[in-house]
């Protein structure tokens, strides 16, 4: 049983801005302001600083608009999207691939293509990307923080306090049969097809028509491409 809240796994997208960016535009623009400051206490022209200046709140928000999209896996919904669905039968052992077919309970997938089906590796300890929205099941306000026992109960399970609060719970499921998307690496072994985490992090890589910088992806991508997306995984078995 994987646990595929977001609390549970985190962001397996390394960071939301590659670390060789700042380290290259913050000295440029220091250097810059340092050079238009002397141009004008000696030349008394304040263009070039004009313009750094304006270059500076560019590159300002060129990086807020990475990082917020990093918080909505901006790039890797691009990635997805833009991504050819594979094919099982002919797809390469070690391959990335990208599969959407039909759900099932102990998790094989059965490619919507080829018919095929693979056993989708997202069980214990699997690094998993959900991509689902969630619903809202609890939203205490500062009126009424009171809980019901059954959501104490579930809380005291997972060793949370259970005392009156402000709290929302978020919670979701994928019912057998549902569409699902999932990109992993696929291994094939004794005539059994696995989609597996990639052994290593891959790159959404840089997406200029959506203004996002490269971003590192490390797990199993699985997203809900069913008509209600508004559902989501909480653990799949």
């Amino acid at each position: 049983m994987n646990d595929l809240s977001g609390t549970a796994t985190g962001h397996r997208c390394l960071s939301p801005v590659p670390a060789a960016v700042p380290c290259v535009i913050v000295p440029l623009l220091l250097a810059g302001l340092a050079v238009s400051l002397l141009i004008l206490v000696v030349v008394h022209n304040a263009l070039l600083l004009a313009a750094v200046v304006l270059l500076s709140a560019v590159s300002a928000v060129f990086l807020l608009w990475n990082a917020a999209s990093f918080q909505k896996h901006g790039a890797l919904l691009v990635l997805l999207d833009r991504l050819p669905t594979s094919d099982l039968v002919t797809a390469r052992d070690g391959q990335l691939v990208k599969i959407t077919g039909r759900f099932a309970t102990d998790f094989y997938i059965t490619d919507v293509k080829s018919g095929t089906r693979a056993l989708v590796k997202a069980g214990y300890n699997s690094k998993v990307i959900p991509l689902i929205d969630e619903n809202i099941l609890v939203n205490t306000t500062s009126k009424n923080r009171e809980l019901s026992s059954t959501l104490k109960k579930w809380l005291e399970r997972r060793q949370l306090s259970a005392g009156a609060r402000l709290l929302r719970l978020k919670e979701g499921y994928i019912k057998e049969g549902d569409s699902l998307t999932v990109m992993g690496m696929l291994s094939r072994k004794d005539g059994v097809l696995m989609i597996a985490p990639p052994p290593e992090p891959f790159s959404t890589g840089c997406l200029l028509q959506k203004f996002l910088l490269p971003v590192d992806v490390d797990g199993l991508v699985l997203k809900f491409s069913g008509k209600n997306s508004s559902m989501t995984s909480l653990s799949l078995s």
